[in-house]
């Protein structure tokens, strides 16, 4: 149990979505998958986790379909741009040299 705080996510982030699948809380399922991909994503760049950047894509695309689904265009569009820049951040980061970059 080194790792108290992430149990304490994950139990929080399951029962988020265990409320919202069946219809307990008052929000949509891909509202609640992408406050928990992006509070997951958030987590892992504080620790400095490389696994945030293909978690913060997920969080795109749930807020890229919310966004649509709700008629905000502008934010749906930033969304493109926000997948395109962790695209590209993967790009760099695996062209980076391997003594400059620690992989957790």
């Amino acid at each position: 149990m080194k790792r108290f705080d992430l149990w304490i996510g994950i139990a929080i982030g399951l029962a988020l979505i265990t409320a919202s699948w069946r219809r307990w809380a008052p929000y949509s399922l891909t509202e609640t998958l992408g406050f928990v991909t992006g509070a997951a994503c958030v987590y892992l760049v504080v620790r400095q986790n490389v696994w945030n950047f293909p978690l913060g894509i997920a969080n795109n695309i749930f807020f890229l379909i919310l966004f649509v689904n709700a008629r905000l265009y502008g934010d749906a569009g930033l969304q493109v741009i926000f997948r395109l820049t962790a695209q590209l951040s993967i790009l760099d980061l695996r062209s980076s040299t391997p003594s400059a970059v620690e992989l957790n």
